[in-house]
């Protein structure tokens, strides 16, 4: 029985042939050069996540593969791919406009959830990128969005909730809108400063 674990393509050392000590052996040394890891396999299978956050010290037979990143790379990438989605957002938002206009409410439900779903998105992936690489560039302004968003998305509850639907249009075609392009601009510049 052998565990081979390799980290970026390069073979680690591991003290056991378990699936626990291979892993381990795998975010130390991401650790000790500062990457985070961003893939596993094992036997060429991804690795699920809660086996991830606590690996079983069972035995294993076979290739452990691991790629890591720097964290800053991650994070501007992750920053990017959100203002990228944010243009989902925006078309799911101008669709419920629409509806909305053209006298069907109720179909304009749909576009809403899709647009809060990809902010929701947005919003755990500016969180992570924070997370794990720091950076005071655009903090400010990113606090200042989230307040802004969050009074939108409640104004836009508030409309739903008492159907009112000329309100409901208006924050999806205008103010979700001027947040999108916000949002993106803040995005961008976070991104470069990293």
């Amino acid at each position: 029985m052998s565990t081979r674990v390799y980290l970026d393509g390069r073979p680690l050392p591991v003290e056991r042939d378990t699936l626990g000590a291979g892993l381990r052996a795998a975010a130390d040394e991401a650790h000790r050069h500062g990457r985070i890891i961003v893939e596993a396999t094992a036997g060429g299978a991804p690795i699920a996540e809660p086996m991830l956050e606590d690996p079983p010290d069972t035995p294993f037979d076979g290739d452990l593969r691991f790629v890591s990143v720097e964290p800053r790379d991650l994070a501007r990438s992750t920053l990017q791919d959100a203002k990228g989605a944010l243009e989902q957002a925006r078309r799911a938002q101008e669709m419920g406009a629409e509806l909305i206009g053209a006298g069907r409410p109720e179909e304009s439900l749909k576009p809403l959830g899709e647009a809060i779903e990809v902010w929701r998105i947005v919003r755990d992936a500016v969180q992570k990128s924070v997370a794990i690489a720091p950076t005071g560039a655009g903090q400010v302004g990113l606090d200042e969005l989230v307040t802004t968003l969050g009074a939108t998305l409640t104004e836009i509850k508030r409309s739903l909730t008492v159907q009112d639907w000329q309100a409901l249009s208006d924050a999806l075609a205008y103010d979700m809108d001027e947040q999108v392009d916000r949002w993106q601009s803040l995005l961008a510049h976070m991104a470069q400063e990293l």
